[in-house]
């Protein structure tokens, strides 16, 4: 299963009003990502804590190798300074800057701003 898919299935638990030990409980993506196995057992009666908490593990598994991955790709690859401005952009961080260059290549090849976004040369 994906990163994407456990944060889906932990949010069928978590992101939705759903009764637990502590009442009504909404969590957002973001507070979902810093759970712990021991705060499933705290939330949810056994059944549910225990799926809560192999999405967790899950969810911390895929997130440490995500950063390994981003780590090394990071040491291989340097942002070209035609780049850069990218990073301004809010939700474009490193990576995604990089495979933004990585897939366009020669910036100077598109004539003006339309022909980027329509994939036109000339």
């Amino acid at each position: 299963m994906s990163y994407s898919g456990h944060l889906r299935g932990i949010g069928q638990i978590f992101l939705f009003p759903h009764d637990t030990q502590l009442g009504q409980v909404r969590m957002s993506g973001n507070a979902i990502k810093k759970l712990k196995d021991d705060d499933a057992h705290q939330m949810f009666d056994s059944n549910q804590a225990f799926m809560a908490a192999l999405k967790i593990q899950a969810i911390g598994n895929l997130s440490s190798t995500i950063k390994e991955i981003e780590r090394k790709v990071l040491s291989q690859v340097k942002m070209r300074e035609a780049f850069e401005l990218l990073q301004t952009i809010p939700g474009i961080g490193n990576i995604l800057g990089l495979t933004i260059m990585l897939e366009v290549g020669d910036i100077s090849r598109f004539v003006k701003v339309g022909c980027y976004s329509s994939a036109e040369y000339m």
